[in-house]
């Protein structure tokens, strides 16, 4: 899938082609979706409102890893 990354994926759940939950999109940066791995539930509302940042924990998710978008998560495709 090649897309860009809008504001609405923040807060979005990724999860892998097995349903394990991954992370969640903490900030989206001209484009670039970034990951905070198994992020907790207050990570996820404040990512959903506009709160959430880039930190240390957090990292880039390559528009070639994701397999489908959805309203509420990212699936990532299996290598």
């Amino acid at each position: 899938m090649s897309s860009t990354f809008t504001d609405s994926d923040e807060g979005k759940i990724v999860v892998d082609t097995r349903d394990q939950r991954i992370g969640i999109i903490s900030e989206v940066r001209d484009g670039t979706a970034f990951i905070t791995p198994n992020a907790g539930i207050g990570e996820r509302i404040k990512s959903k409102l506009g709160w959430g940042s880039i930190t240390e924990e957090s990292y880039p998710l390559m528009n070639e890893a994701v397999e489908t978008i959805t309203d509420e998560e990212i699936r990532i495709r299996r290598d």
